[in-house]
């Protein structure tokens, strides 16, 4: 969970600063397709509020977060959450990179169906 998924970030970063901008995201994009399980979380709380008509602040989402993500510590949530907002990614380019995130996802699971075939013996 340390790696850095740069678009990963970007759709987050974007989403702190305009929780309304998860209309502007590509319908296909689920959080099943983020590699990084606390931008996969933060994204379905995002768009479960949004589709209820909810407001998401800091506070409500590190809440929900640590809800949903049981076995990681709040301070590592936090932390991320945080190291995120203040790293300062240019959003102007969050729908491409939800765009890319989609055909990344597309690309891992198309990958993963060929292992399993060729793991199969005849």
């Amino acid at each position: 969970m340390s790696e850095v998924y740069t678009e990963e970030s970007v759709i987050y970063s974007l989403l702190m600063t305009d929780g309304e901008a998860i209309s502007e995201m590509p319908p296909q994009l689920d959080g099943s397709m983020f590699r990084d399980e606390v931008f996969a979380n933060a994204y379905g709380i995002y768009q479960s509020s949004y589709d209820k008509g909810e407001k998401i602040t800091f506070a409500i989402l590190q809440q929900r977060l640590a809800a949903s993500l049981g076995n990681v510590p709040a301070t590592f949530v936090e932390k991320k959450l945080r190291d995120v907002l203040n790293a300062g990614y240019s959003t102007g380019t969050a729908k491409q990179d939800a765009l890319a995130l989609i055909q990344e996802y597309k690309a891992r699971r198309f990958n993963d169906l060929l292992n399993k075939v060729q793991a199969q013996p005849i």
